[in-house]
């Protein structure tokens, strides 16, 4: 079996290890395994699915140039001069969201993963040490993407900080990764804890939007605690910007590189210390319970209402088949795990983005600068789930069942697909987006109507889109540890195509009369796009 630079990294903790009650070599065995098999994985960022790769190409290290290429966005915090604190809590804003997105949307389902219980848990081999081999795997993985999403900040800071500078930087980023999955762990051990049957998978998905969520207000609160004064940018402390986990371990390069022992510094160090220090000890007197509570996960309780979904699904749609894969579709997401891991993420995001937005408005000009804005163009934001949903609709945990698409008696698969996007629209996309239309026009009137309405159009011509530009593949029918090629390219394309849609909105809502022609176009495109952009026959779908 292929030997790992990483473990034999870990050997050097191995007394460690034995020292928190773990079998290491059994560890280290389940460990080498995992590495060996994840070969063929690639984080949600390069989703695809084709399932075609060599056989000893690793996808995922193919992958990681797009993470250097987004750590270039780290530099400018580097170079800026040398507040410090101000340039470090910024770029550790970004970096925690970063790190956080791709830990919850890559890795929670490695961490909630109950398949091993019945391989490993069988023979003698405790929970403690297969609950710590997953966490030590995600490290390994999440600690590979951060070195090289640093990378490019690494090297300006070397260049234009020097070594002192790295070496603290490099630390710190460290400690950090290790703190977040450890939070992680503890966050997910909670609720397995106190959560049963289809409440706790519930309660994992709005962990999934809520600390989505949290990502996004926490940079925000980061912003705001800085402020401009005499051209220079000045901490002014708050109670509250004491949670805020990007300024603890921004301080130990005010107090170390700017000498400034002030107590507030003192007092964020202690807490970027304190806080990891407490999350290790409370997950090691309790991750032996973790994989007996994952046990929970394969409870099945709770039915649907067959009534209320009929007369839904009769009003969307008229074909009796796209109606079966319809409620097909909508049971599958709602019951699919892996599913929700990878898109809630997304919903936080599109929830948080506008409200965002608005509190920016309202906070530079008031109630007033609001309502003369254009604040309601950030409906828009409701269509950036739909690329994540595109991906994620392939994969599923039970994609052995997928043969009942090849046995049922259908021509082509155009009801297959068009049943499941009305599903996606019924279920994630049009909720947000009526939501946020009720709320616009309380805030700016009837007068924006006809906009949203365009930018209901918009919706519906993005989803075709977002179908036709990834590869076409039948809904459900990859395993979620499915071998992926780079696709990431076509997702950028989606949203430059977004912002297209959205500008274009802009600049003919100048001309007179232009929203209604614009309007009436997009209405018939969305009409014929819907009707006819599903088309696709079996021996057209890639397997």
């Amino acid at each position: 079996m292929k030997k790992f630079m990483s473990l034999r990294v870990l050997d050097r903790g191995q007394k460690l290890f034995q020292w928190m009650g773990i079998d290491y070599p059994v560890m280290r065995r389940i460990l080498q395994v995992k590495l060996t098999m994840d070969a063929r994985r690639v984080p949600t960022l390069m989703n695809d699915g084709s399932g075609n790769t060599g056989k000893d190409s690793n996808q995922f290290l193919k992958s990681l140039w797009v993470y250097a290429l987004m750590g270039l966005i780290l530099i400018p915090f580097i170079i800026m001069g040398e507040n410090y604190f101000f340039q470090m809590s910024m770029l550790f804003a970004v970096f925690m969201f970063f790190i956080i997105t791709s830990l919850i949307s890559d890795f929670s389902h490695v961490m909630l993963d109950i398949r091993d219980q019945s391989i490993l848990l069988s023979r003698p081999v405790d929970g403690r040490t297969v609950s710590v081999a997953k966490l030590i795997h995600i490290i390994i993985y999440l600690g590979t993407i951060t070195l090289i999403f640093i990378a490019p900040a690494f090297i300006a800071a070397i260049v234009t900080q020097g070594i002192g500078f790295s070496l603290l930087f490099l630390l710190v980023i460290i400690l950090i990764d290790i703190w977040i999955v450890l939070l992680t762990a503890l966050i997910y051990l909670v609720i397995l804890k106190y959560f049963d049957g289809e409440k706790l998978k519930d309660f994992i998905s709005y962990v999934q939007i809520s600390l989505s969520i949290l990502m996004i207000v926490g940079y925000q609160l980061t912003v705001r605690i800085f402020d401009l004064v005499d051209r220079q940018v000045e901490f002014t402390p708050t109670w509250w910007s004491y949670i805020l986990a990007p300024i603890w371990y921004a301080a130990p390069f005010e107090v170390i590189l700017n000498g400034n022992f002030a107590w507030q510094y003192i007092l964020l160090i202690s807490l970027a210390v304190i806080v990891p220090l407490v999350s290790v000890i409370i997950y090691i007197k309790n991750v032996q319970n973790f994989e007996q509570y994952l046990q929970k996960l394969t409870n099945h309780t709770g039915a649907l209402s067959k009534k209320k979904r009929s007369h839904f699904s009769m009003f969307l749609l008229r074909n009796k088949e796209e109606r079966v894969f319809y409620h097909f579709a909508k049971n599958l997401m709602k019951n699919e795990q892996a599913f929700k891991l990878k898109v809630y993420p997304s919903i936080g995001m599109v929830i948080i983005f506008p409200f965002i937005t608005l509190l920016n408005q309202f906070g530079e000009n008031g109630w007033k600068g609001i309502q003369n804005g254009s604040g309601y163009y950030t409906i828009y934001f409701s269509a950036l789930m739909i690329p994540t949903i595109a991906i994620a609709l392939r994969y599923t945990d039970s994609y052995k069942g997928a043969w009942i698409y090849r046995a049922s008696p259908l021509q082509s698969a155009k009801s297959i697909f068009i049943g499941t996007w009305n599903a996606v629209m019924a279920k994630y996309v049009l909720p947000i987006y009526l939501a946020y239309s009720f709320l616009f026009i309380l805030i700016y009137g009837s007068a924006i109507f006809w906009d949203l309405l365009i930018g209901l159009f918009t919706l519906f011509i993005m989803a075709v889109l977002s179908f036709r530009t990834y590869t076409i593949i039948l809904p459900f029918s990859k395993p979620t540890s499915a071998t992926q090629e780079n696709e990431g390219i076509k997702t950028v394309f989606l949203l430059f195509i977004l912002g297209v849609f959205a500008g274009f909105h802009f600049l003919i809502s100048k001309v007179e009369y232009g929203l209604y022609g614009y309007g009436g176009v997009l209405l018939i495109t969305a009409i014929l796009v819907w009707r006819y952009g599903f088309r696709v026959d079996f021996k057209d779908l890639k397997d």
